[in-house]
């Protein structure tokens, strides 16, 4: 595709913008812009008089070239645009309104740190803050053209936000306004946006407890499960370091073809059992000392207690080197039990821990009660930087 300025009869090809790679397009299309005296149109914009009547016949002119001027600019984007991402501006009926679209959109994550979060994502960020939920949607319902955008420095969506509110419904009321409004990404797309974390709505409503949204996401779309973040953590893996034992049993219940290998005698797929830097999903449990999750994880899978990191360590390693958990008075209970079950020795044991299938609201009890640790919840750059690592076990990579 070509345009030609009629005053210099220049033939200038226009770059695609196809959503990757944003700001070396918005460069080549600033210069394309000056090249035809646009730039400052597609900058500035123009106000039209309510009255034009009321203008004299230079201000009417002046008026029509800058009106032209618009409409070529506003042409030239829609043309440089993907047939995917040109829905984005259908509203916009200015080249400015484009251009100020696609930039809250797309700029550069470094920019968008710089800037903070942008003028027409206060309202929602605000609203979600405050828990007033209805209000969020609301604008959404009136802004769809922003429903994918990310809401906060972090590059949260409002669906990672929506997780928070401990309730399902305004993820369903989300996922609602994608169905009824011809966007330009499917309901799938949406629900596998991640943050700059690389964590999906499914990682953030396993950190914060959220069972409900968990079993709401993974029954729209069971791929969430087996989706990494930047850390290589699946969901089922931030379920079990931040002792989410109900949801770890719910996400294996209710899609075991996503967790475990009926081929190879019921063990957790690899993506589960490790992360990149050898940290083991029971290892996870046991750092945050969640010895009821992982109970319930050597129950189901046996051979986890063997599985070493890259110095090593295995799963009775890291409990030899927890000196509080042997603090408690009372007899060892679970404790004991993770114990014997990390021991190498063969044995049957029966997928039995009870669950209340309810999000647990961070109370904790000691180690032999098997409630966990106090570890609050933070969704935030990897779970060893929010577990207290016994000294000299497990490096940080």
């Amino acid at each position: 595709m070509a345009t030609t300025n009629s005053l210099q009869s220049i033939c200038v090809p226009l770059p695609i913008f196809n959503g990757s790679n944003y700001d070396l397009w918005g460069r080549k299309m600033e210069t394309l812009f000056r090249s035809q005296n646009l730039w400052d149109i597609v900058k500035n914009g123009f106000e039209e008089p309510e009255n034009i009547s009321t203008l004299e016949e230079a201000q009417r002119k002046e008026l029509e070239v800058k009106k032209q001027k618009d409409a070529s600019a506003l042409y030239l984007i829609q043309q440089s645009l993907a047939n995917t991402i040109f829905p984005r501006i259908t509203k916009a009926s200015t080249a400015k309104r484009a251009w100020d679209m696609l930039q809250e959109e797309f700029r550069g994550h470094s920019e968008r740190a710089n800037m903070g979060s942008t003028a027409i994502m206060v309202a929602p960020y605000k609203a979600a803050m405050k828990g007033k939920w209805q209000h969020m949607i609301d604008y959404y319902k009136e802004n769809t053209e922003y429903l994918f955008s990310p809401v906060t420095s972090s590059l949260d969506t409002v669906l990672h936000l929506a997780v928070q509110s401990n309730e399902v419904q305004p993820l369903e009321d989300l996922l609602e306004i994608v169905k009824e409004r011809e966007l330009p990404s499917t309901e799938k797309d949406f629900l596998k946006k991640k943050n700059k974390f690389g964590n999906t709505a499914l990682h953030e409503a396993t950190i914060y407890g959220n069972y409900e949204a968990v079993r709401f996401l993974v029954e729209c779309c069971p791929d969430l499960i087996a989706i990494p973040n930047k850390y290589s953590e699946t969901p089922l893996f931030t379920a079990a370091g931040f002792g989410e034992a109900e949801i770890v049993e719910l996400l294996i219940r209710s899609k075991p073809e996503q967790c475990v290998d009926d081929d190879d005698d019921g063990l957790l797929f690899p993506i589960h059992r490790q992360r990149k830097d050898g940290l083991s999903i029971l290892g996870a449990a046991i750092i945050g000392q969640h010895f009821d999750t992982a109970l319930l994880l050597l129950e189901l899978d046996e051979s986890l207690h063997s599985l070493k990191d890259k110095k090593g360590i295995t799963a009775l390693q890291l409990l030899a080197h927890m000196p509080s958990a042997f603090e408690s008075g009372f007899p060892m209970g679970i404790f004991e039990r993770l114990i014997y079950c990390c021991l190498p020795v063969r044995r049957k044991v029966e997928f039995q821990v009870e669950t209340s299938g309810q999000a647990r609201k961070g109370t904790v009890g000691d180690v032999e009660s098997g409630l966990g640790s106090s570890l609050e919840r933070k969704p935030r750059g990897g779970l060893l930087n929010y577990f207290k690592v016994p000294k000299g076990i497990i490096g940080h990579n």
